[in-house]
């Protein structure tokens, strides 16, 4: 996506109260996605490219769907997923790239293989 971007709103799928159909299928896979990474083997996390995309079809809309993995400081890892769809609905997200709903949540892995939420903070830059 591009640098130039505006995001407006909440774009975190914990908080999210949206009665909007289309934002509950996301966030409710982002996040059953973000559980099955968490509990995968550390070595494979460690490993994991630095972003690797998919699109989905969500509620008949492609969703692209992003796993970022930065390497951080004392060989901790941010593993960051993040959802993106085309629209002019209510956006929380404008770019030159695109307008549409973005959402990301993602978490920390440090070097012993330990998970723990990734703070506001880190996930800014993806949201």
């Amino acid at each position: 996506m591009s640098k130039f971007r505006l995001a407006l709103g909440s774009a975190s799928c914990r908080d999210n109260k949206s009665k909007d159909p289309q934002v509950q299928e996301v966030c409710r896979i982002l996040l059953e996605k973000l559980e099955a990474l968490k509990s995968s083997d550390p070595i494979f996390l460690k490993s994991f490219p630095l972003d690797h995309s998919e699109i989905m079809e969500i509620n008949g809309r492609e969703v692209l769907m992003t796993v970022f993995h930065d390497r951080l400081p004392q060989e901790e890892s941010l593993l960051v997923i993040q959802a993106y769809y085309s629209t002019w609905k209510f956006p929380n997200f404008i770019s030159l790239g695109g307008v549409g709903k973005v959402f990301a949540e993602g978490f920390l892995l440090n070097k012993a293989g330990e998970v723990k939420e990734a703070p506001e903070t880190l996930l800014r830059d993806y949201r």
